[in-house]
């Protein structure tokens, strides 16, 4: 991981910030192809609704970050349930790459975030190291309305991460300000790494403002060893 666990922050860990989140209805085969990235969720894929999330974190137990992020529709655990998870993550610092996996068992990545000029619409690049730019734009408009993940069944807002021998599941609470959006512009090239969610059917796009979030300590169980076998 590269540094020590005595400079991990430990969950919980309280968030606030604001962001981008749309939705999409992705299809098994995409969700299998994602999983390529995190080998225990290969041939667990169940579709579903899944979500490219744009995040800018004014404020953690790590300091401000930015994050990007993929959730594909849910993965079968070997029980036959299945719950959402995170197959792509790309954050602007050291401190949430660390955290976030050793915390959550989730497989960031560290990234560079810039925002950009492009008329009256936000607009972010997002690349690692040399790859090409994922590019992000987008426009807001009607009221807010305020949301929580309290109106949800618990289910939608409970990660089940497979990172190494162990599986992470862990029971996210927010609050906020929801407000439609529209995307002006979108382009995740091949050549970032970064699964293109865009192939998959666009439901909706909100951009959440005034958020609060807790990510608690995760609930940490070794995997069966039949989750263990050909990649699973």
């Amino acid at each position: 991981m590269g540094r020590d666990k005595a400079e991990i922050a430990a969950p919980p860990w309280q968030l606030e910030g604001q962001g981008l989140i749309a939705l999409f209805a992705c299809t098994r085969d995409f969700g299998n192809a994602c999983a390529e990235a995190v080998p225990a969720l290969r041939g667990r894929a169940r579709g579903g609704i899944g979500a490219l999330m744009l995040v800018d974190y004014a404020r953690s137990n790590v300091g401000p970050y930015r994050e990007l992020l993929i959730v594909p529709g849910r993965y079968a655990d070997a029980h036959g349930h299945s719950r959402p998870a995170v197959t792509h993550i790309w954050v602007s610092t050291r401190q949430s790459v660390d955290g976030g996996r050793f915390n959550w068992g989730l497989p960031k990545q560290r990234a560079s975030f810039r925002d950009r000029a492009e008329g009256d619409a936000r607009a972010v690049d997002i690349h690692r190291g040399d790859s090409a730019t994922i590019r992000l734009a987008w426009r807001t408009f009607g009221p807010p309305v305020p949301v929580t993940t309290g109106l949800l069944r618990s289910r939608w807002h409970t990660l089940d991460q497979p990172c190494g021998d162990y599986r992470y599941r862990t029971r996210i609470t927010a609050r906020g300000r929801v407000r439609p959006a529209r995307l002006t512009g979108h382009a995740i090239p091949p050549e970032t790494g970064f699964a293109d969610i865009f192939s998959q059917r666009h439901l909706a796009t909100f951009a959440v403002s005034r958020f609060t979030m807790t990510f608690p300590v995760a609930d940490i169980q070794a995997m069966p060893s039949t989750d263990r076998i050909a990649g699973h």
